[in-house]
This record gives C-alpha cells, sequence and structure tokens, in this order.
C-alpha cells in the first residue's frame, strides 16, 4: 500500500464459521463491519527549526514560559543560553528577545520559514514542498 493511504477491505466468511463465531444465531446473522488499513510513512513530517542565540534573548527568560506557548509536538531547550525550537509550528514571543533583535528576528530561522510576523509574535512554519517557488 503506497504511503498516506487508507482502505476497506470487506471481510466475507461462509455462514457455518459465523455461526460458529458467535454465542447466537442472532449474532451470526449480522453483518460483518468492514476493516479498515491505514498506512501512515515512517518520516516525520518536516519541522521549522528556531535558533536564538543567547545574546538576543532577554535575562531570566523561563523554558516554561516558551513551551507554554508552544503546540504539543513542538520541542524546546536552552542549550548554552541559545534557544532552540523544532516543531510544525514553533511561535516566538516578542517580549523574549531584546528590542534591539526584533526587526531581525526571521534570521534565526534554521529551517522552514517565517510564515508571520506581527508586532507582538512570529510563526514559524515547516516547509511542507520539496522546493520553493522562485521569487517574482
Amino acid at each position: 500500500m503506497a504511503p498516506n493511504t487508507c482502505s476497506v477491505f470487506s471481510t466475507t466468511t461462509s455462514a457455518a464459521y459465523r455461526y460458529a463465531a458467535f454465542s447466537t444465531p442472532e449474532a451470526a446473522r449480522l453483518p460483518l463491519a468492514p476493516v479498515y488499513s491505514c498506512s501512515v510513512p515512517d518520516d516525520p513530517r518536516g519541522q521549522a527549526e528556531v535558533l536564538i542565540p543567547s545574546a538576543w534573548l532577554l535575562p531570566n527568560l523561563s523554558l516554561d514560559a516558551v513551551r507554554a506557548l508552544q503546540r504539543g509536538d513542538t520541542s524546546s531547550d536552552l542549550e548554552k543560553g541559545d534557544l532552540r525550537l523544532a516543531g510544525v509550528e514553533v511561535l516566538i514571543a516578542r517580549n523574549w528577545v531584546k528590542e534591539e533583535f526584533w526587526p531581525r528576528i526571521q534570521d534565526a530561522v534554521q529551517k522552514g520559514y517565517a510564515a508571520e510576523k506581527t508586532y507582538t509574535f512570529m510563526r514559524a512554519h515547516a516547509d511542507r514542498r520539496g522546493s520553493r517557488r522562485p521569487k517574482k
């Protein structure tokens, strides 16, 4: 079966087998439920990755505050003072970053792209396409 596909298989069996499998004759006469089979690829979906250097971060930034803003499947780590976020969608709040570095926060996106930037946050998404369309 191809990746990301689902199929429905019908089940047909002989009446004698169906009767033996059920406790009552009434239950044996009920139609059998279809069997659903789905296949999901083993490789994880693409992920956005953001690495904010420690020089850009405000002091006393709590990792709990960072994690509270993220989706459940996003990983958040503070390694050697640098903040690393990875997930399908990553949010960066303006109040985590020093004022002089907010205008170039898009430069912190290592994988994926900066999908949306407002006055208060930036949202980075994973690249879903194999290649980017050229800019016009």
